[in-house]
Formats: C-alpha cells, structure tokens, sequence
C-alpha cells in the first residue's frame, strides 16, 4: 500500500493533523472539533442609565439585555446582545441639549411692532424638556394672532385656537427639545371650534412665525 501524506487543517486555523490515505485515496473519517467557545457576559453599569437586568448579573450567549436612559438622557432606550463575552453593540447614555429657540421665530407681521412672539425660555433646553412661544399682538391692536409653523417635512401648521392665557384671541404653541438636538412643536391646527393637533420637527431659522388673524384666519 502506498503511503500518501497530506495536511489538513481543522476549521479554526489553530492547529494541523496528518491522515494516512488508503491506497484508493480515500480519506480517513475526521470529526470536527470546535474551537470556538462563547463566552457568557456580565452585566455592568452605565451613567445616566439602567440595565433591567441588576449590575453583576449573568448572561447567556444569545441573551439581551435593555438600557433605559434617565430623563434627560438619550437614547430613551437601547438593546443589546451578549455576543462572546461581549454586550454588543456598547450602549450608553448621554445628556442632549436644544440649543436656544429664540432663531427659530418671525414677529412683526404684517409690519414690525405689530406681533411679538416671545419664548418661556431663550437658553438651551435638555432633551425632554418643553417651553412655550406666544405669539400677542400689542395693545391697541384690534385683531387676533395666528402662528403658523413650517415643519421640517414640508408641511405647514396654522394655529387660530385662541388658547393663550395671557391675551384674548392670542396663541400659544409648545415646543420640546428632542434627542437629535431639535424641537418638536405641538400646536392645533385650523381655526377656533374646528381645531386637530400637528406636530413635527422645526428647525430652519424663523419657522414659526406670529401675525394677525386678520384678514385671513386659518
């Protein structure tokens, strides 16, 4: 019988066995090995969050694990899988802050000194955090405010909902610092007695914008 020698390498690349091959040149039966272990992983801590599994505890490959961010914090969620000792992908939390509303407003409308619009707030605001634009119109002035809002996606919002407390047919719209640094402005869109809630991103320099009411309402 002639002897043939051939290298055969197992599936993981660490190490290399001879085989004898009988004189038809059939291999000999060989049963894999595998070199490759998961690993379980544990659970650790992360700032401004938490796990709802307990910091310690042990998990199985394949097994997840949910981040819950405090308020404040972004993302307000996350998932991960124990992948070969490794929670995957690494979660965190962080602080997020709007900047200053003050660029995303317009008064003045028809003609300056007519409308003001003025903010609860003019400095940055944490993510999760609302305040108020109002739109008035200055004393003396015999009409009502709407506030109409141009929202990221295209679309328009029209406010005539009467509903600021600090003026009669004056309004008010919120807006709510979001996790990717934007606001999100809550309003009621159409006319007093007739009203459906919009809400959007607004983010280009004065979107929303304050004038009369007259002498076209919503």
């Amino acid at each position: 019988m002639a002897e043939k020698w051939i290298q055969c390498f197992r599936i993981t690349g660490l190490a290399c066995l001879f085989m004898n091959i009988t004189s038809n040149n059939g291999c000999l039966p060989v049963i894999p090995v595998d070199d490759f272990v998961d690993e379980d992983c544990v659970v650790g801590t992360v700032p401004l969050g938490i796990f709802n599994a307990a910091s310690g505890s042990i998990l199985s490959p394949g097994d997840t694990v949910m981040l819950t961010c405090n308020p404040g914090s972004c993302p307000p969620m996350a998932t991960a899988t124990c992948i070969n000792g490794v929670i995957t992908p690494s979660v965190s939390c962080s602080q997020v802050y709007c900047p200053s509303a003050t660029p995303l407003l317009r008064d003045g409308i028809p003609a300056p000194g007519d409308t003001q619009i003025s903010l609860t707030s003019t400095g940055p605001t944490l993510v999760g955090d609302s305040i108020t634009a109002s739109c008035i119109r200055f004393i003396g002035i015999p009409a009502g405010t709407i506030i109409n809002t141009n929202f990221e996606d295209g679309s328009v919002g029209c406010q005539n909902a009467n509903n600021n407390p600090l003026q009669i047919f004056a309004e008010q719209v919120t807006l709510t610092c979001t996790c990717s640094g934007e606001y999100q402005v809550d309003m009621l869109e159409g006319n007093a007695g007739a009203l459906v809630p919009k809400s959007g991103i607004v983010s280009a320099p004065q979107a929303i914008s304050c004038r009369f009411a007259l002498p076209t309402p919503c």
